[in-house]
């Protein structure tokens, strides 16, 4: 029947090599979806894949034609279905990262090859955990109660204020740019007030030592914002707390080294 033609699908894609496919089998029907897989440490070019198939438009250096054939589109990052233009592949690499819904990903899509970065922004008003991650894989050592093992697996870094790229140990945020700062870490015997965890963007604490010292600074303030950094390769930045303390002049200062009592004399505590 002429018709039949519409209801025609696909044979098995030709590209698979080590791919797993779920169903796997010669042929699958229109609009049948299939899911992709690869062996531990490697990532699908997309993880499903469905069958198609429609009037193909060719234009030659004679005439312009029209085909109708079955093809596959594959789901991006954003859930639509996109046309396949090429073999898909297991590459080396990590998929997409659990993330704050509020994240944005410079390039967004599910899978991303080894040592590829990534640019991470919000929405005005926020800034990620990390502006700039990495797809790293590598074999990865446990410690079981029975035998050491280690799995080949892939993994994320992100670049942390030192220009370092570190392990991300959890989840990517959009951190509001009122988020606050810890408790300093220098504070030693330096008395605080108020003395709490936790402090709010603007917050002001006063400080002082024991008789007989005096503080660095007699009052400092938690801010938060964007920290510029420039290593060899390329400039980033990444949104953190840090506070300033108030100077003899009365302006706010960034607090460069710890915070002390300084005695008479000099003498530190």
């Amino acid at each position: 029947h002429p018709l039949s033609a519409l209801t025609a699908g696909c044979q098995r894609p030709s590209w698979v090599s080590i791919l797993r496919l779920e169903p796997d089998q010669e042929n699958y029907k229109k609009n049948e979806k299939v899911k992709l897989s690869c062996p531990e440490g490697f990532q699908p070019t997309y993880t499903e894949i469905r069958c198609q198939n429609g009037r193909q438009h060719y234009d030659d250096d004679v005439t312009p034609y029209s085909v109708y054939q079955p093809f596959w589109h594959g789901r991006d990052s954003r859930g639509a279905w996109v046309p396949i233009q090429s073999s898909l592949e297991c590459i080396e690499g990590c998929q997409r990262l659990p993330l704050d819904s509020r994240l944005r990903l410079e390039p967004d899509q599910e899978n991303y090859k080894k040592n590829e970065k990534v640019k991470l922004s919000c929405p005005e008003g926020f800034q990620p955990t990390y502006t700039k991650i990495k797809c790293q894989s590598g074999l990865q050592h446990y410690d079981d109660d029975v035998t050491p093992y280690s799995v080949y697996q892939p993994f994320w870094h992100g670049r942390d204020p030192s220009g370092a790229w570190v392990p991300i140990q959890s989840s990517l945020e959009c951190i509001a740019l009122t988020a606050g700062c810890q408790r300093p870490s220098w504070v030693s015997i330096l008395r605080l007030e108020p003395d709490q965890e936790n402090y709010k963007k603007n917050e002001k604490v006063k400080l002082s030592c024991p008789e007989g010292f005096q503080p660095t600074y007699t009052e400092i303030k938690c801010q938060s914002g964007r920290q510029h950094y420039d290593d060899d390769v390329t400039p980033y930045s990444v949104y953190q707390p840090f506070w300033h303390g108030r100077d003899s002049r009365g302006a706010w200062v960034l607090i460069q080294s710890s915070l002390e009592c300084i005695g008479k004399g000099g003498i530190r505590s």
